[in-house]
């Protein structure tokens, strides 16, 4: 009687283990599934593209008609980045390729270089005309909370950066 209770025991244990390690690798599984779907709805920021773009219109204070005009521009500008965004890693992708391979072909280096730089300036080109479409639709005042909007942003950004140079520093010390 003894051993069946032995038996038994140990059965219960060895399925509440492989159970439980099923659980646990489920969980990894879907961990892994919904983070690399909400990583791509996500701004680096922590805040999905439109969520950002909804609380820019409401710190700017922008009526309806502006906000429609505002979401208009800024749904065109997405899809008028993502042919080039995707053209602009195949690029970078293709560069490393060539630089790491045993007998870089420079004429090859020297194009893939000169179309990054042509995408590179025609992004440019086209986040200066969105400022200026967006500029446009704004008041003077709104344009000054833009401004600010934009400085404390820009400083955000420099002290976060620092913040890492110095951390980095600290740590390369004996």
């Amino acid at each position: 009687m003894q051993y069946t209770n032995v038996h038994t025991k140990i059965h219960t244990t060895s399925h509440n283990y492989l159970s439980s390690y099923k659980n646990y690798l489920l969980f990894i599984l879907l961990a892994i599934l919904s983070s690399s779907a909400l990583a791509k709805s996500f701004t680096p920021g922590g805040q999905s593209s439109d969520m950002h773009i909804q609380r820019i219109a409401d710190r700017l204070d922008l009526n309806e008609q502006q906000r429609e005009e505002f979401l208009t521009i800024m749904s065109a500008k997405k899809t008028a980045n993502a042919p080039r965004e995707i053209a602009m890693q195949a690029n970078r992708e293709a560069l490393e390729r060539l630089i790491s391979s045993d007998n870089p072909d420079q004429a090859k280096i020297q194009s893939l270089a000169e179309a990054q730089g042509d995408l590179f300036t025609e992004s440019f080109l086209q986040r200066a005309a969105i400022k200026q479409k967006i500029y446009a639709i704004l008041t003077a005042e709104q344009r000054i909370k833009m401004q600010v909007y934009k400085d404390v942003r820009q400083n955000k950004r420099a002290n976060r950066k620092n913040k890492r140079e110095q951390h980095k520093s600290s740590q390369q010390r004996p």
